[in-house]
């Protein structure tokens, strides 16, 4: 095991790491655990907007629109401090990290693509006819 895997595995988050994560966005009805696990998914895992909503949907039986999560991480990308849109700290990620394999979604790799450099996704709306 690396250094790297070492400080995320014993990583101790408190919930003031947490709500310093999340710089008051919320998306839904969302707690600030799961809105933390969010962020951390569209930042660190590498997984589309579709991915994640659907993930959301299996775990917590959350129905969350892939339009919705992207613009909700852009605004949470752009609520961040005005100089640094896109500067995430190292111990961010690595709060990051640990939220996701805490949540056990079956993300073990290293840190993915954020969001915030995919296009947006654009979803047709199901029309019912009844």
């Amino acid at each position: 095991m690396n250094q790297n895997e070492d400080i995320i595995t014993v990583h101790r988050r408190s919930d003031r790491s947490v709500a310093r994560l999340v710089n008051g966005q919320r998306i839904g009805d969302l707690d600030l655990e799961k809105t933390a696990l969010l962020i951390s998914l569209c930042q660190c895992s590498g997984w589309s907007a579709e991915n994640i909503c659907l993930t959301f949907k299996k775990f917590y039986d959350i129905r969350l629109k892939p339009e919705e999560v992207w613009g909700f991480f852009w605004q949470w990308v752009m609520s961040r401090d005005a100089k640094n849109h896109s500067e995430i700290l190292d111990s961010e990620i690595e709060l990051m990290v640990f939220l996701m394999r805490s949540a056990d979604f079956g993300v073990h790799g290293g840190v993915g693509r954020p969001l915030s450099q995919t296009v947006q996704p654009v979803c047709p709306c199901i029309l019912d006819f009844e």
